[in-house]
């Protein structure tokens, strides 16, 4: 399992930071895509934020973007 962890504008996942460029598109029940300076990134529930886990797309993209 993958944490993502917040940071201004974007999140560290990898030991890479990632800027967000534009809004998440939810792709399914459990994916997303991320938009990023880096490119899109696909994200799914598979992956907590900061070590939470989120069994609902819509709740982890909201709470990735705030």
């Amino acid at each position: 399992m993958l944490n993502i962890t917040k940071t201004q504008n974007g999140f560290q996942l990898n030991n890479l930071i990632y800027l967000f460029d534009g809004n998440a598109e939810v792709i399914s029940e459990s994916q997303c895509h991320i938009p990023t300076n880096i490119g899109v990134i696909l994200l799914d529930l598979s992956c907590t934020i900061n070590n939470k886990l989120y069994n609902n797309i819509d709740n982890f993209v909201t709470e990735l973007y705030k």
